[in-house]
């Protein structure tokens, strides 16, 4: 995640260096010891993880009477 207004270079250019930091040796030791799972998601699907994780999760909250529909 990053703050709201990134550029397009500015999210390929951290996406680029955070996607070579999951490659290193070090990342998959600590992989292996902490017993994570290596899942690097890329922006543009990370986006729309989110975006459906919301939905999912305002369509439960006005289902409960927590949110408004709009």
């Amino acid at each position: 995640m990053g703050p709201k207004g990134l550029s397009q270079a500015q999210v390929a250019y951290w996406e680029g260096v955070l996607r070579k930091a999951t490659q290193v040796p070090e990342w998959r030791a600590d992989l292996e010891k902490n017993y994570w799972s290596d899942d690097f998601v890329p922006s543009a699907q990370f986006r729309k993880d989110l975006e459906k994780d919301y939905a999912d999760m305002k369509a439960v909250l006005v289902d409960l009477g927590l949110a408004k529909q709009q």
